[in-house]
């Protein structure tokens, strides 16, 4: 048995698997991030935006770069159909919810959909540990995947491009997706401009946001358009100025999602049992017994309080009244 899945007794699956998930996720990040700037991953270097109104249109809906990142998951993920389903349960919990914040409590569940339940639950659980043993030994794709794979990236390459260089970079920097930050800009919004232009300077171009900038400029709104003009030379992640230093900041940043995350479900983890988290999956990456990036103690406790605001907001309850 795995030391996460020993961890993960006793909690929840809701709030075990996407804490689980998010943990072997930092691995990524503190990879992804210092690179986003080169616009580099899977060893390669992603070719700019060849066309700006499909580019400028992602950032208005996000059905075109979630379905090609899923297709790719879902196509060359060994996991990658439990991944999509367990993507479209949330979303489809999320829009019941959304219509009827007391859904659950209106349509208590039958005897039926209980053992179904715990059926659906077993089978989750088996296949979810076993994704993990996958990830902690990783096999290379075969030649003829592999060629698929890259051939996929390149059709695909500014949905992709999005997802991992503005996207994800967005959400652990700023707390808040491109999408939102896009029509507080849209309206007016400084600080959403300025964040967005340190994502992606090619907003400068972009016809609103474009206008408001030179609004500041002809209302001699002197200080404001220093700053976002500054911003297009000011990339977001220029803080990590070495990869320890982004696998550290990570592993806080996804602390404070997880804990965020489950207060939400009604399970809080604390900083305390997080931190078994992250020696949990030490142990099975064969790293040691303790995960020394993380804070000790109390200053974990503290680190992700700096952090976990931003994140109580997106996974606010819906307002019962």
């Amino acid at each position: 048995m795995l030391h996460v899945e020993r961890w993960a007794q006793g909690i929840p699956a809701v709030v075990a698997m996407p804490a689980i998930h998010l943990v072997t996720f930092a691995d990524f990040m503190y990879e992804a991030l210092p690179q986003a700037k080169e616009r580099r991953l899977f060893g390669r270097v992603f070719l700019p935006p060849d066309d700006y109104y499909v580019w400028y249109r992602m950032y208005q809906s996000p059905f075109r770069p979630v379905r090609a990142f899923i297709k790719m998951i879902n196509d060359f993920d060994e996991n990658g159909q439990l991944i999509t389903f367990l993507y479209l349960v949330g979303r489809r919990i999320q829009r019941l919810l959304k219509r009827n914040p007391n859904y659950f409590r209106d349509n208590p569940p039958t005897e039926e959909d209980y053992r179904q339940g715990m059926e659906l639950r077993k089978e989750l659980h088996t296949k979810f540990f076993a994704e993990i043993k996958d990830e902690l030994d990783p096999q290379p794709l075969s030649p003829d995947k592999q060629i698929a794979l890259n051939k996929y990236i390149k059709d695909h390459e500014q949905e992709l491009g999005f997802v991992f260089f503005i996207f994800v970079p967005s959400l652990m920097i700023f707390q808040e997706s491109p999408y939102k930050l896009y029509r507080q800009a849209i309206a007016g919004d400084i600080d959403s401009i300025e964040k967005l232009l340190m994502l992606d300077p090619l907003l400068l171009n972009n016809p609103e946001i474009g206008k408001h900038i030179q609004h500041l400029r002809f209302t001699n709104k002197t200080n404001d358009y220093e700053r976002v003009s500054a911003a297009i030379h000011k990339f977001a992640v220029t803080d990590y100025s070495e990869v320890e230093d982004a696998r550290k900041n990570s592993k806080v940043q996804l602390a404070a999602i997880i804990q965020a995350l489950s207060q939400f479900a009604g399970k809080r983890l604390t900083s305390t049992r997080i931190t078994k988290l992250y020696n949990a999956y030490s142990k099975d990456k064969q790293r040691g017994d303790t995960d020394f990036d993380l804070p000790v103690g109390e200053s974990f406790s503290k680190a992700i309080k700096r952090h976990i605001q931003p994140w109580n907001n997106l996974f606010q309850k819906p307002d019962k009244k």
